[in-house]
């Protein structure tokens, strides 16, 4: 036969069940758009930078390096930002101290029912031993629920993006017609900022197998 308990010690393992899934819950809760912002910003810092990098001729040409080291300053910021309010939010992990007040009740109802005399040393002892059992899977959860937030997140935002529809035009039935091959632009101006001009009053025409190329300082 195995060893028995005084019944009334299921109290301090029950109140931490209970008191563990409400907190895991409203953990996650809260958990949940925190580590959707980290994924968040940290894509558009990673996409922005690596789209510098690859157009980093267009940009040295532009004279647009100030503002791409300032937009990378403010996407990194704000990965970092949310980075801080995931690990705030980590640290506010109740089932910790959920669990040292579950081994103080129990310390405490254990040794009052000793004084009693309902139980001996050595089940005092044995009572304490399970209520540490309690420990590994509380102290894993930290980690665990955090990576399975992060993956929720990352995977929601994989599935955004895929099952994103753009607004384009689709003419199913196709058009039939003859080519003209001329294009012709007139006063055409470009620029990568507002109110700044790469180029200005640009006007020209292609005409049908004609290929036209505008060269710069890159060549």
């Amino acid at each position: 036969l195995g060893p028995t308990y005084h019944p009334s010690l299921i109290a301090a393992p029950l109140f931490f069940v209970l008191t563990y899934f409400l907190a895991l819950n409203r953990y996650l809760r809260i958990l949940n758009p925190i580590t959707e912002w980290v994924r968040r910003s940290f894509g558009i810092m990673n996409s922005r930078l690596a789209e510098s990098i690859d157009g980093i001729e267009t940009v040295k040409a532009a004279s647009q390096e100030l503002q791409e080291i300032q937009l990378f300053q403010t996407n990194a910021g704000d990965y970092r930002d949310a980075s801080v309010a995931q690990g705030k939010q980590e640290a506010r992990f109740l089932p910790l101290l959920l669990l040292g007040l579950t081994n103080a009740i129990g310390f405490t109802q254990a040794m009052w029912l000793f004084q009693q005399g309902a139980i001996e040393v050595s089940d005092v002892v044995a009572y304490m031993g399970l209520l540490t059992l309690f420990g590994f899977p509380t102290f894993i959860s930290l980690t665990a629920y955090s990576q399975i937030s992060r993956g929720l997140a990352s995977a929601r935002r994989i599935l955004d993006i895929i099952m994103t529809s753009n607004k384009l035009d689709e003419n199913t039935e196709g058009h039939q017609a003859e080519i003209s091959g001329r294009i012709r632009f007139d006063n055409i101006a470009f620029g990568y900022v507002d109110d700044v001009d790469v180029l200005g009053d640009i006007s020209f025409a292609v005409e049908p197998g004609q290929t036209v190329a505008l060269v710069g300082q890159t060549g």
